[in-house]
């Protein structure tokens, strides 16, 4: 059932800036192309007077690279690390859209599946009841793109390197490009019906290097703990009792969850790629329209065994309305989700909670036009009994400088700029965090700045970072941002303004003590919660949020979030409100905490905020928009229990 609540509130709310026209989605899977004719029986690729492996086939039109959603530009091989085929290329469950079930060894004829021994070599055909589901990379190596007319269609060969190289065959669209490098999980294309295929289905085969010469290539190696064999060990079985989900225990199946506990770091900067005395990390030039993989692990204190991280992300002059997606390299681009929102001109920062994927790396997806991408880390999490665990509290509100009725603590004027102009803000024994809090989290509040600026946040007792910032602003804005920061001697922590003058607010949400708390269980964005109508509605509602108006928003049991969860941490977006306005989230079984906010927002802007916030006791937390209407948009990083 839907509850909404409204609240008779007088707050004077001053938020400015550029509107914002962007969305919040990726693209949709190209539809397959239609096939003609039906796959001949053959004996290996020879027969069709070409290999694959080695030669593109004659009537290939392998060019320069196709246009790419998830890989950005090709790139030659060492890049990475060649893996080992260790994935299932597809990932459907019964009823999913676009999909349905996906069954070995078949193909589908209306109304059902048809299933035989259709190859008699090392080959998969992994049939779906119509094109369109993504295809991914089995493991990481180099792409070769290729089609024929006839036979294999439109196809990527990837080459494993020492580990052998897969076909990926009958590709109804094809989203990387020739010698671009793709990790393990890369969508490489979408399944189709192209070349001689009579349904829509991928071709799937595997050549392993290490056998090289012999009639026996060698089984597909293990894949999480299930051995998936080829056709040739799957002979004489009943093709049709052969089901493949993604939600089972077989391949395609996500990784283990891995409970974590936090560890602060000082602030670090691991990626600037302006170019000049600014750079850090191996880009100098823009992100384009596409991804690149940045270094987590092994940079700015973060071990090389870190199951995940807190970043601050921030883009400097964009080109473009467009938006940021972060997500672990080893595994798919998620269909829906955004990490920060901006339009053109603006520094945007937003704090980003993701797990770390493959050798230690995120993968970061820009969706139009340019920007730079500036990357701050805060801490990491880790498995094992170290370390911090986490606290969530009612939301209560720790600063306020400005003066009259809103001021709370020691400061009631403007932070003036400078290195001299520094203040120290008391954290612990205020707001529910205790003396021996490690950490917290807090939301922090930019209002009324005079100049472009920065705030940058450090614990009390240490040298301020040379580099790094937890927020960015421009003048007349209302700018929040989530931070995470190390408590530091006395309780406090040291928070500085760069340029003009400035009124900072500040509210907790949390904090993390060595003794206790709760772990982290990082998770691959999904979202929770979209209330705009049409496709990208998710969730319970499907109407923009009202003028001084609540709505209760069930978590536990949504976007993969367990009962066991006592905190959830979210993107969550305003998008597109008709008045200045805040939105203020907190746990459901409490009252409405009288001052406090997660994301400011102005007339038709779109505007991100990370969001950690304690679950009710009922696994629900009520959302609240102070004035005007607007709709939102949020993604689950992961939970707390």
């Amino acid at each position: 059932m839907m509850r909404v609540l409204a609240f008779l509130t007088v707050v004077v709310a001053l938020i400015a800036g550029p509107s914002a026209a962007t969305g919040l989605t990726s693209a949709a899977p190209a539809a397959a192309h239609e096939g003609h004719g039906s796959e001949p029986e053959i004996a290996a690729g020879t027969e069709l007077g070409f290999d694959p492996f080695t030669d593109p086939g004659p009537d290939s039109t392998v060019g320069g690279p196709v246009t790419s959603s998830v890989g950005g530009p090709s790139s030659s091989a060492g890049v990475g690390q060649y893996g080992l085929p260790e994935w299932l290329p597809l990932r459907t469950t019964t009823g999913s859209a676009g999909g349905g079930p996906l069954q070995m060894g078949c193909t589908y004829q209306s109304p059902g599946f048809v299933c035989g021994g259709h190859h008699s070599y090392w080959a998969l055909d992994l049939a779906v009841q119509q094109g369109g589901v993504p295809v991914f990379a089995s493991g990481a190596g180099v792409v070769t793109v290729g089609f024929q007319s006839s036979g294999w269609g439109s196809y990527v060969v990837v080459d494993h390197g020492p580990f052998g190289r897969t076909l990926y065959a009958h590709l109804g669209n094809v989203v990387v490009g020739n010698g671009q490098w793709v990790d393990q999980n890369t969508r490489i294309g979408s399944v189709g019906q192209t070349g001689s295929a009579s349904t829509p289905h991928l071709h799937y085969e595997y050549y392993d290097l290490l056998d090289a010469g012999t009639d026996d290539p060698g089984d597909l190696k293990a894949c999480h703990g299930n051995s998936l064999v080829t056709y040739g060990g799957w002979q004489g079985l009943t093709w049709g009792s052969r089901w493949m989900h993604s939600d089972s225990t077989t391949c395609g199946s996500p990784p283990a969850d891995v409970p974590a506990r936090f560890h602060p770091l000082e602030p670090a900067r691991v990626l600037d790629s302006r170019p000049g005395p600014t750079n850090v990390g191996p880009y100098s030039t823009p992100w384009g329209a596409g991804a690149r993989d940045v270094q987590i692990a092994g940079v700015g204190g973060v071990p090389g065994d870190a199951e995940a991280v807190v970043l601050n992300v921030t883009v400097v002059n964009p080109t473009s309305a467009s938006f940021l997606q972060l997500w672990p390299t080893d595994t798919p681009q998620p269909t829906f989700g955004s990490s920060l929102n901006f339009t053109a001109g603006q520094i945007v920062p937003n704090s980003v909670t993701v797990k770390i994927g493959n050798w230690g790396q995120v993968r970061v997806f820009n969706a139009a036009g340019s920007t730079d991408v500036v990357i701050d880390v805060s801490g990491y999490y880790k498995a094992g009994s170290d370390g911090a665990g986490f606290v969530p509290v009612t939301p209560a509100r720790l600063l306020d400088s400005r003066p009259g009725w809103d001021n709370i603590g020691s400061y009631a004027a403007p932070w003036a700029a400078g290195s001299a102009a520094v203040r120290t803000v008391p954290v612990a024994g205020l707001g529910g965090v205790p003396a021996n809090a490690s950490a917290v989290v807090l939301n922090v509040t930019a209002v009324n700045p005079t100049a472009h600026s920065f705030l940058q946040l450090w614990p009390a007792g240490s040298p301020q970072p040379g580099s790094g910032s937890s927020l960015n602003v421009t003048p007349g804005q209302v700018v929040a941002n989530a931070v995470t920061v190390k408590v530091g001697s006395g309780g406090t922590v040291q928070v500085f303004n760069a340029a003009g003058t400035v009124d900072v607010v500040v509210d907790v949400s949390g904090y993390y003590t060595d003794s206790g708390g709760a772990a982290f269980h990082a998770v691959q964005p999904e979202r929770l919660l979209d209330s705009r109508p049409g496709s990208d509605n998710v969730g319970p509602f499907s109407s923009p949020w009202d003028h001084n108006g609540a709505r209760y928003v069930q978590i536990v049991g949504e976007a993969a979030v367990p009962s066991a969860a006592t905190a959830v941490v979210m993107n969550v977006t305003a998008v597109q409100p008709t008045a200045p306005t805040f939105v203020q989230l907190w746990p459901a079984d409490v009252a409405k905490p009288v001052v406090g906010s997660n994301v400011n927002a102005g007339p038709g802007q779109i505007v991100p905020n990370a969001v950690t916030v304690k679950v009710g006791s009922g696994g629900d937390v009520l959302v609240y928009n102070l004035q005007g209407s607007l709709h939102l948009v949020a993604d689950v990083a992961g939970w707390f229990g």
